[in-house]
């Protein structure tokens, strides 16, 4: 979480609201000894309800015009919020821009794993593309208007329901070839869990 934190608040640009919702952490108050640390997070501790409604719950919450939703395992690579922003006002009737991303382990070594995103286009998506909701920027306001929020009656893979029916309005969404977030990957990690559990 530090690192993550670390990561957004070196960002050159210079309107970033940071948002980060305690979903009723168990961990004898480590994560909100982290929190407390930054004056410059605006963030709250709950009882637990599930990510897909905490991310709801930080769209709705969230002032800003353009939205970003990063766990906290993961990184902002540097400069990378002002290179989205900048695009924003050159693309017509554009909705989000999202990009590529990169793996490290959980010892933060980079992984070289393959992104089928960069061979196909997004009408393949709900086949075999992983866009990454760390690296999907939107507006706030498509968001709202279209009523697109989080299934929260999924415990897994919400994000990947949720960027479906997304591209599925037909709204634009631009690509950028960066590497917009960096995704760290090990055993800890819900998904992982829940396939071993399997």
């Amino acid at each position: 979480l530090d690192d993550l934190i670390q990561s957004v608040q070196k960002q050159d640009y210079p309107y970033i609201e940071h948002i980060i919702i305690d979903d009723g952490s168990i961990d004898n108050g480590a994560t909100v000894e982290i929190l407390n640390k930054y004056s410059h997070l605006r963030w709250w501790t709950r009882p637990n309800r599930g990510q897909y409604a905490t991310m709801n719950e930080g769209l709705v919450s969230a002032r800003g015009d353009i939205i970003c939703f990063i766990c906290a395992d993961d990184l902002m690579p540097p400069g990378v919020v002002a290179k989205v922003i900048n695009i924003f006002p050159f693309q017509k009737n554009c909705v989000g821009i999202y990009g590529n991303y990169s793996w490290i382990n959980s010892y933060g070594e980079r992984l070289d794993l393959i992104q089928p995103m960069r061979v196909f286009p997004t009408s393949f998506y709900p086949y075999c593309i992983h866009i990454a909701h760390s690296s999907l920027y939107l507006r706030k306001n498509f968001l709202l208007k279209s009523e697109l929020f989080f299934d929260d009656n999924l415990k897994f893979a919400g994000d990947y329901e949720w960027i479906i029916r997304i591209l599925g309005t037909g709204n634009n969404i631009r690509r950028i070839k960066v590497d917009l977030s960096i995704i760290r990957s090990h055993d800890q990690q819900a998904s992982n869990v829940s396939f071993y559990q399997m």
